[in-house]
């Protein structure tokens, strides 16, 4: 049933809803550098019980949703499913690498430069020519990941790599976008935890052995698999249903400048002035474009 078929008090309830939902979204998906701070083990390791752990949630998502939808569990994804499900689960590794070598701040500013990488790509592959203000807020948005970024390569190599992987799982996601426009029957969710399970069985083939994992590292990565991954994801899909899709965007932003907050109260991760005054750019480009789509939805 549509919003515009419901009771204005239900339409009101469903659009709260989607934004509380959302919203929470944004803050599981924002403590990805949280945890890659919080649990020491290498990388390798984490990689793959992350990705078990949220695959599983994710599975277990979709039995419970296509039980209450009443339609089958798994759907035919086609070869765009199946290149969706290659490019998510190079940008999973590529993102917990980033933020590995990298500040988070860092990883999350480059991140939100994704509507301007992914416009391009339409533009060349649909022949849809982007407005002058998404032209604009592109070449503010490249401003403020130059100033960034040239704080990075004056800083540790690791630094500038991490900034690189950001790049590239930022670019796997744009391809993704686009992608899902042309081909919108891709299951996204069940893509999403195939990805979970073969980044996870890829990486468990360089992982430490389980014994040599604490109880308390086995607890946070069944959390950052849980919340960051799984629990993240499955309240977007449920509550961008209820929003109009610049709202859920808008709200989605919320872990550009909520990531980097956690590791500063929790590890004391103060992000670099270039940082600070690229990401300040990047932001205020984003919303600015997210506003005008906004506005020409309602018009």
């Amino acid at each position: 049933m549509t919003d515009a078929a419901l009771a204005p008090d239900e339409a009101r309830a469903r659009h709260r809803l989607g934004l509380v939902m959302v919203t929470a979204s944004a803050i599981f998906w924002s403590t990805g550098g949280f945890f890659t701070r919080l649990i020491t083990l290498d990388l390798w390791t984490m990689l793959a019980w992350r990705g078990l752990f949220g695959g599983l949630f994710i599975l277990l998502f979709m039995i419970w949703d296509a039980k209450t939808q009443r339609r089958a569990l798994f759907r035919p994804m086609g070869w765009p499913g199946i290149i969706v499900t290659m490019l998510n689960t190079g940008g999973m590794m590529a993102f917990v690498g980033s933020m590995r070598l990298t500040a988070v701040a860092d990883v999350t500013v480059i991140y939100a430069t994704l509507p301007f990488m992914t416009a391009p790509i339409v533009w060349l592959w649909f022949k849809e020519r982007p407005s002058a203000r998404t032209l604009l807020a592109g070449v503010l948005a490249v401003a403020g990941v130059a100033i960034m970024v040239g704080g990075a390569s004056r800083g540790s190599d690791s630094s500038l790599a991490g900034c690189l992987l950001a790049f590239l799982m930022t670019m796997t996601m744009a391809v993704t976008t686009s992608i899902t426009r042309r081909y919108p029957g891709v299951p996204m969710i069940q893509a999403a935890g195939l990805s979970c399970f073969i980044g996870s069985a890829i990486c468990f083939t360089m992982a430490g052995p389980v014994g040599a994992i604490a109880p308390i590292d086995f607890v946070n990565l069944a959390l950052f698999g849980l919340l960051n991954m799984g629990l993240g994801l499955a309240l977007y899909m449920m509550g961008a249903k209820y929003i109009p899709a610049a709202e859920a965007a808008l709200l989605s932003i919320l872990e550009t400048p909520l990531a980097p907050l956690w590791v500063w109260i929790f590890f004391a991760e103060v992000p670099r002035d270039a940082t600070l005054w690229g990401g300040a750019v990047v932001l205020a480009a984003v919303l600015w474009q997210i506003l005008g789509d906004a506005r020409r939805g309602r018009a």
